[in-house]
């Protein structure tokens, strides 16, 4: 509808230029040949051009609008009749005039071709034709100004000629030098883009170098205000990346550190370093670390401070130092329990020697001594038995166990104590046999150390009840007491090596602590548990032991043929050690035991000649001497033709497992733990060179 009724128009600029023309304008434009043009004059088809330009200039100049009279154009299509109207430049079209081709005949036909240009048209041509002669005068004069000018110029250039050849000559010098000044620059750019490229790569390294390492770490200017931190410091800081430049006295922490600015101050002004243990409100503990901050070119441009995490370092620490108090505790009642027995010891000795005829005393004495010598081996076997079950030495002799007799040995070991303290002791057995696959001699000892602290930590006249019963496929052993009981605090810490509750228990009677230790590594060598209860101080304990039943018959080695003995006397032994007194008591000892041929030796040399002379069928050799040891002393003694057949037995000190092995190793029959009783010496006695495997004697 636009195309249909809208006059023909045109936007024009300030040089006539075209800036716009409506859809309908073509049928008046028409192209002129040589180059492209915007030119509205040279578009046109006449006689449009002549009638447009003074209608043109008028409204510019006098800023009205301006018509023409109608006249006749000739298009494609054929004769038009139309009128022009312009309208000049205003601020709002944007200093764009419209010109309006009014068609007001479309189609005009029969028009004579003779028909002439009315008297304004004339008038325009006329215009147009003085305004071109103008125009001509202009440029003639403008070409003979120009003309002067350039002969004048072209005077100047001969003259100045050598001159621009002197600056050209300059200027290609110069271009010379900038290209040259321009290749190094280029070569200086990439040698910068490479470093700069090495200095990310080596800041993006010692970036994840800083993360990687875990530590917390904060670096502070001269002000002590953030510059930048690792994440982990965020743990101990309310810290994030918009509080660099802060200072980190307006930063909360979570650490009792009162004087960290102190020691930053004291870092830049001494240029020293400071270690301090801090400790987090977390209950964790660091090593604050605090170190001068210094360029590359050694300026103090600040602090950096690091936080590493020692908790674990200080709970060893603590450990460590109740270790060595518990041990300093254990040393002291290790020499406490040893000169209880010895006390009476040393005074038997004593009466020994003054009561020769009183034979009632000698027999009393006698007795006391053997019990204070059991209660000394047993304090040395529970020591040497708890060292192989915390190294894993100690080895179960299992077989199938009836639990009655388990139960029945241990109140049997503790009935003594029981009945002198005027105990209640009550056993409860389930009627149904109950077999275990144990080591029946370790058990007992279990059963017997619970009894046993039952009886001595329960006031005279109490009550003490050990009670067996079958769940499934296991029994539950129970030893109860009504004895001073056991504080919650320490409950969990009763099977502990060494540990001791307090001093405020009534008299321990002999003992280190290890008996729970000892008993509950034995529960679980057996495949059990045992647990520790209480309703609090002076309120009894329990203990319940649970061990799996037996649910198939346990493989019983066949027995061997007993051995040939021999009668205990007619042996020629020799003794073999630097303890003069030892050596002597035990060659007395040998010598009540059997008419024997006994020959004392108290070094590896004297052994060696004696063993020479009487060549003896059995030798108790020590192992630890100065000079030549047991070791080699008896391998000496088996390069000889006559030693092949000896019994050699190793009396020491030593009896853990690996002694045993080597002693072995080393071609002893025997292996006997200081001091050996008359069993195992009769044994030794009794049996034929060669045919004992090595073993210990029975603790006491």
């Amino acid at each position: 509808m636009m195309e249909t009724y809208t006059p023909p128009s045109l936007l024009l600029f300030g040089d006539d230029s075209v800036a716009y023309y409506s859809p309908s304008v073509g049928r008046y434009v028409c192209m002129p040949g040589g180059e492209p043009t915007q030119e509205i004059y040279r578009l046109l088809c006449p006689p449009l051009p002549s009638v447009l330009r003074p209608l043109l200039e008028r409204a510019r100049r006098e800023a009205v609008v301006c018509s023409s009279e109608p006249f006749t154009v000739d298009t494609e299509s054929g004769p038009r009749r139309v009128a022009l109207h312009v309208e000049p430049p205003t601020r709002a079209s944007g200093g764009l005039a419209l010109v309006v081709i009014d068609e007001l005949v479309k189609d005009v036909k029969g028009v004579s071709e003779s028909r002439a240009p009315p008297a304004q048209l004339v008038a325009s041509l006329q215009a147009e034709i003085d305004r071109v002669h103008a125009r001509l005068r202009n440029a003639i004069e403008q070409h003979a100004s120009n003309s002067s000018e350039l002969v004048s110029a072209n005077t100047r250039l001969h003259v100045s000629n050598d001159e621009l050849r002197v600056i050209l000559e300059r200027l290609e010098s110069s271009k010379e030098e900038l290209q040259a000044a321009n290749e190094e620059l280029t070569t200086l750019d990439v040698e910068n883009r490479r470093r700069y490229d090495e200095l990310a790569e080596v800041s993006g390294v010692l970036r994840h170098l800083l993360q990687s390492t875990g530590i917390a770490t904060l670096f502070l200017d001269r002000n002590f205000s953030v510059v930048r931190f690792t994440p982990q410091l965020g743990e101990l800081f309310n810290i994030r990346e918009f509080d660099v430049g802060r200072p980190v006295a307006e930063i909360t922490n979570r650490l009792d550190y009162e004087d960290l600015l102190e020691d930053a101050r004291r870092v830049l002004d001494h240029l020293t370093t400071v270690d301090r243990e801090v400790h987090g409100k977390s209950g964790r503990w660091y090593l604050a670390r605090l170190v001068p901050y210094r360029t590359p070119t050694e300026q103090v441009d600040g602090v950096v401070l690091t936080f590493v995490d020692i908790t674990e370092r200080k709970l060893a620490e603590q450990e460590l130092r109740d270790a060595d108090r518990r041990k300093d505790e254990f040393l002291a009642l290790l020499a406490h329990e040893l000169r209880n027995p010895l006390a009476p010891i040393v005074a038997g000795i004593d009466l020994l020697r003054h009561a020769s005829d009183k034979p009632p005393m000698l027999e009393q004495v006698s007795a006391t001594m053997a019990r204070q010598v059991k209660q000394l081996v047993r304090l040395v076997d529970d020591l040497l038995e708890l060292s192989r079950v915390s190294g894993g030495r100690l080895r179960l002799r299992k077989s199938r166990t009836p639990l009655r007799d388990v139960v029945r040995d241990a109140v049997a070991s503790v009935r003594p104590m029981v009945e002198r303290q005027r105990h209640e002791l009550q056993v409860t057995l389930p009627d149904e046999p109950i077999e275990l696959d144990a080591d029946s001699a370790r058990l007992t000892q279990v059963f017997a150390n619970l009894l046993n602290n039952a009886a001595r930590y329960t006031p005279e006249g109490g009550r003490i009840a050990i009670q067996a019963a079958r769940e499934g496929q296991e029994t539950v052993i129970t030893v109860r007491d009504n004895g001073i009981g056991i504080p919650q605090p320490i409950l969990a810490r009763v099977f502990e090596m060494f540990y001791q509750a307090d001093d405020t228990r009534p008299s321990r009677g002999g003992g280190l602590g290890i008996g729970l230790t000892l008993a509950r590594s034995l529960v679980e060598m057996h495949g059990g548990t045992i647990m520790a209860s209480s309703a609090g101080r002076s309120r009894g304990s329990e203990f319940k032991v649970r061990l799996p039943i037996a649910d198939r018959p346990a493989v019983v080695a066949a027995s061997e043929e007993p051995a040939a003995r021999r009668t205990l006397g007619g042996h020629r032994v020799l003794i073999v050690d630097d303890n003069t007194d030892a050596a002597k008591t035990l060659g007395m000892l040998v010598e009540t035991l059997g008419y024997n041929e006994v020959h004392v030796a108290n070094n590896g040399s004297d052994a060696l000649r004696i063993a020479q002379e009487h060549r003896p069928d059995i030798v108790l050799l020590d192992l630890k001497m100065p000079g030549m040891d047991g070791y080699e002393v008896a391998r000496r003694l088996r390069s000889e033709s006559w030693g092949r057949e000896l019994t050699l037995v190793a009396v020491t000190g030593w009896a853990l497992e690996d002694h045993k092995r080597r002693t072995h190793d080393a071609g002893f029959d025997r292996h006997l733990t200081k001091p050996a009783d008359v069993a195992s010496l009769a044994a030794v006695l009794s049996s034929r060179a060669g045919d004992a495997a090595v073993e210990t004697q029975p603790s006491a």
